[in-house]
């Protein structure tokens, strides 16, 4: 059996990373920085009335934008990561630098469905490139006695950029508006280019580029086709992602769904002025963004206790409290409920996200690091593009309170279908709470009593428990396997042979470089 690798202390481990992990940490929080500046507020953006700057498109739209947005976002890094683990990490991050630009610029300027979700689409390509080079950088910069606390580095500065869009976002009720949004989180994103210049590639063992244009075309299909073949070929990497993918699902809903629903139907009620906008009316935005700062405030020492326990038991926990969270945050009105859900769930998130890419990580030979933590966008984006397309049909029907309003004028209020229909987006509730001689918050309550739009968190919530279910299985049968291999004796928080080269059991779990370099 593999020697245990002894764990160093807290502060010897974040003196022990080299000056690239700093630089790639620092473009990641720049990164999310921007992209959640964004990304917070989109659900609101695409579904908002026109006469207020939104794009008023509906939810079912909406979940077709986010559902390709996944697949782009997540897959792209199943082989991206190869890409970047051949021609180089930085020369991958610069190219993705270069389509978020383009990608923020079209968002910023197109109104209409299709120059929109162009940009979209560009923006996630970006995505999907710029994540696989910066975890690659990380991967080579972190050993088994540190890769632990390394990712939760990783996980904490993303959360800090991704908390510093909260102040971003405000730019949305300025006078600037949405576009002055989108085109700062461009001007942002560009500020990448600096911290790229400023430290060396990892040594990288890597063939030497093609001379002839067409050997490298032929390698670039080569890499593509077996990065898949990579994943579909090892039982023990499709199963984890079929399941995993079942957290993602619920996951994605927290920044997707929520915040419509929180503008939707919570009350604000007596809750800091941070949550609201000028107008007294609640900022949804700001209650999602609690999720980055909790997770700023308490990564590293929760990556440090979970680091304890074995990736697939943390894993698991996490799926609970997530559960916990979503089943709290999405069926409330109450502002103050709302928010310690959203906390609850973040705690779940703590402890199973940046475990993922620790367990998966673990698996890698050395020549794939970058290769294998694209294989954690799988999950994510079998999940998201999932619960994207459900949550647009089923909230568009069952869940909007401006949808409910206008059925509600038709079958109680004594209007005529095109009168209901010709009222704009922005004077539906007006109208209602006009038509039952109440206030506009009262007929809020009163559409939350007829329709239970909070239904949908409930179907959310399933799937999080299947997933859970089948993730306790999975881990109880890949200890008793692991346990009859001395190869893949698994130190909590340290991966089989991490500390070393590749060792048997995990060039069983991956192709070699000859695969890479000849398989048809």
């Amino acid at each position: 059996m593999a020697a245990e690798t002894p764990q160093m202390s807290l502060g010897a481990q974040l003196k022990s990373y080299p000056a690239a992990f700093w630089f790639a940490n620092f473009m990641e929080m720049i990164e999310r920085m921007a992209y959640y500046g964004v990304r917070m507020a989109l659900p609101l953006y695409i579904v908002g009335a026109a006469a207020t700057g939104g794009l008023e498109f509906n939810h079912e739209q909406k979940g077709d934008i986010f559902g390709w947005w996944a697949i782009i976002a997540s897959f792209l890094p199943m082989f991206t990561g190869g890409y970047a683990d051949r021609y180089g990490y930085k020369k991958t991050i610069g190219i993705a630098i270069i389509l978020k630009i383009v990608g923020y610029g079209l968002m910023a300027t197109q109104r209409e469905y299709a120059g929109f979700f162009a940009g979209c689409m560009m923006l996630a390509a970006g995505t999907g490139l710029f994540k696989p080079g910066v975890q690659g950088l990380i991967a080579h910069s972190v050993s088994g006695r540190n890769a632990s606390v390394g990712w939760g580095v990783f996980y904490e500065l993303v959360n800090v950029g991704a908390w510093l869009a909260g102040f971003v976002v405000l730019i949305r009720d300025t006078s600037w508006s949405w576009n002055g949004l989108f085109i700062f989180n461009t001007c942002l994103v560009a500020v990448n280019f600096l911290p790229l210049l400023m430290f060396k590639e990892p040594t990288v063992d890597r063939p030497p580029p093609h001379a002839n244009p067409l050997l490298f075309f032929k390698e670039f299909f080569v890499i593509l086709v077996s990065s898949v073949w990579n994943l579909v070929r090892q039982p023990r990497l499709v199963i984890f992602v079929l399941i995993f993918s079942g957290f993602w699902f619920s996951f994605h809903q927290l920044f997707d769904l929520l915040p419509n629903f929180i503008d939707d139907w919570v009350h604000a009620g007596a809750m800091p002025g941070w949550f609201k906008l000028k107008s007294g009316e609640i900022a949804a935005e700001q209650f999602v963004n609690m999720n980055s700062f909790t997770i700023m405030i308490l990564m590293i020492p929760v990556a440090y206790l979970a680091s304890k326990a074995k990736p697939l038991t943390a894993i698991c926990m996490g799926i609970v409290l997530a559960i916990v969270g979503i089943l709290v945050s999405g069926t409330t009105q109450v502002g103050w409920v709302c928010l310690g859900g959203v906390i609850i769930f973040t705690f779940g998130e703590m402890l199973s996200s940046p475990r993922t890419n620790d367990y998966l990580a673990s698996l890698a030979p050395m020549h794939q690091k970058a290769l294998y933590l694209g294989y954690a966008q799988v999950p994510s984006g079998l999940g998201w593009w999932a619960g994207s397309k459900f949550a647009g049909t089923f909230y568009e029907h069952n869940g909007d309170k401006v949808n409910f309003a206008r059925k509600w004028l038709e079958a109680e209020g004594g209007m005529t279908a095109e009168g209901v229909k010709a009222i704009p987006k922005e004077k539906v509730m007006e109208t209602i709470a006009a038509k039952m001689q109440v206030s506009i918050p009262e007929a809020t309550d009163r559409l939350w009593t007829l329709y239970n739009p909070s239904a949908i968190w409930y179907w959310i919530a399933g799937v999080g428990v299947v997933s859970l279910v089948l993730m306790v299985i999975y881990a109880v049968v890949m200890e008793r396997l692991d346990a009859g291999r001395p190869d893949m004796h698994l130190v909590p928080g340290v991966g089989p042979g991490a500390d070393a080269q590749p060792q048997a059991g995990q060039t069983e779990l991956a192709v070699d470089e000859q695969d890479i370099t000849n398989k048809p």
